[in-house]
């Protein structure tokens, strides 16, 4: 299993977004929890079997949210750092969208983004937690696309000409 993921990320850059992506699958995943939480009266445990389901669709809906959003991160420079802040707008918009999508369909989806809002305002510490795990996945895909774009740079050949 070990090699099989080791062939399908072959280079650093795209292990350390997986790892990124995985990370944001996780913080998405308590927040959902928390949402549930908060919702459901306050009550963390026992977790019933919908509290697992909510948790499970933000261990969907974040990386999913992110994924959409991917093309806005990695971009260096100023216009690359307001890049990245339009696009963890839009991966925290299609994650909420996605997660109360999963959650409790028709309503979710309408009322996701607000439920966000909502629990990141009462857990200010949980809404740092997903901000740096968007800035995680923009220095994690400014590397892969650093490691992608030296693909097609020349390189100093080690073939001698005749002369």
């Amino acid at each position: 299993m070990l090699n099989y993921i080791r062939g399908f990320l072959q280079n650093r850059g795209e292990r350390r977004f997986a790892a990124a992506v995985l990370c944001v699958a996780l913080i998405g995943g308590l927040i959902a929890f928390r949402a549930s939480v908060h919702l459901g009266g306050g009550a963390y445990f026992p977790i019933s079997s919908y509290d697992a389901w909510v948790m499970c669709s933000g261990v969907i809906g974040a990386p999913s949210g992110m994924l959409l959003a991917r093309r806005h991160f990695g971009h260096r420079g100023r216009h690359g750092a307001l890049r990245a802040v339009f696009g963890a707008t839009l991966a925290t918009l299609f994650a909420a969208i996605i997660c109360g999508s999963l959650a409790l369909p028709l309503y979710g989806t309408m009322f996701g983004p607000f439920t966000m809002i909502i629990v990141l305002a009462g857990a200010p510490l949980l809404g740092l937690v997903w901000l740096f795990g968007l800035v995680y996945i923009h220095f994690a895909a400014t590397h892969l696309r650093t490691e992608r774009d030296s693909i097609f740079s020349p390189q100093p050949s080690d073939v001698l000409l005749p002369k």
